[in-house]
Formats: C-alpha cells, sequence, structure tokens
C-alpha cells in the first residue's frame, strides 16, 4: 500500500546508519514517518519487480494507494494528534471526503483480480496504482525514482 503523501518524503541515502537512527522533528514526526514509509513501499515494489523480471517470473509486483479510508485507527490519530476542536470539525466532514473501508478496498481487489491488469502485465508490471486503476507514474515523488534507491534499500 502506499499513500499520495510519500510525495512528501525526502531524498534519502539508504546506505547510511545515520538516517535509520534519525529522529523526526517538526510539526508531525509521525507523518514524516509516515510519508517515508510510503515512498519504501514504493521502492521495494520497483526493486522486487525488476528481480521477478531478471527470473522470468510471471508474478506481479505492484504498489496501490486505496485513497483515504475512515479506519479506526486513522479516526484515532486524529482525535489523538489535533486539537480537540480541529478533530471534531474534520471528524465531522470526513464522511463526504473519505471512503468507507470497504470501498478502499475497490484498488487493491482490482489490482489483484482484474482480468485487465493480467492482459496488461508490462503495462502495470512494478507502477503504483491510484483508485480505482489509473496508473500513477507521473505522481511518484523524486524519492521514489532515485536511481539506486530500491537496490541500496
Amino acid at each position: 500500500m502506499t499513500s499520495y503523501t510519500h510525495e512528501k518524503s525526502p531524498l534519502v541515502d539508504w546506505t547510511s546508519f545515520d538516517w535509520w537512527n534519525m529522529k523526526w522533528r517538526g510539526f508531525s514526526p509521525g507523518l514524516q514517518s509516515y510519508t517515508t514509509s510510503k515512498t519504501v513501499n514504493i521502492l521495494f515494489t520497483k526493486e522486487l519487480q525488476r528481480r521477478l523480471d531478471e527470473q522470468n517470473a510471471p508474478a506481479l509486483s505492484i504498489t496501490v494507494h486505496p485513497k483515504d479510508a475512515a479506519t479506526d485507527a486513522s479516526l484515532q490519530n486524529l482525535r489523538d494528534t489535533l486539537p480537540r476542536v480541529v478533530a471534531g470539525l474534520i471528524l465531522a466532514i470526513a464522511p463526504f471526503f473519505v471512503n468507507k473501508p470497504p470501498q478502499s478496498a475497490y484498488t487493491p481487489v482490482f489490482a489483484t483480480t482484474s482480468h485487465i491488469v493480467k492482459s496488461k502485465r508490462k503495462e502495470f508490471s512494478g507502477l503504483s496504482l491510484l483508485p480505482v486503476g489509473i496508473i500513477s507514474e507521473n505522481r511518484v515523488s523524486a524519492a521514489a525514482k532515485a536511481p539506486t534507491a530500491a537496490q541500496d534499500l
């Protein structure tokens, strides 16, 4: 799984132990860690697909963004990290802008079951999908496109 937020992830030297031990600072250290983890997911997907292709394996590695979902965990995170009034306002309008968890399953289900993906294997291999089934390489961040980053990781 990935997220649009990966676009906020910094370029990282994955070979440096300093990075792995870095303490995030600023407005939302948790969000910084989250965005970087989503970049790591994209890099892993690309590297796994490269290795699968090297072995002529018929498998596909695809990263999917399920769209914002109003899961219990995401709602609790809002309550825990924002002032009560702000969290209350966001929670009141969230149903108009985010999916319920079952709707957020559409893209992962499409990626795993669609005959379109299977019939256009080369087109989808190692890519990221947005809801529902839209190839999103133009939205992949510089950090997730760094030439050797996936192998370094």
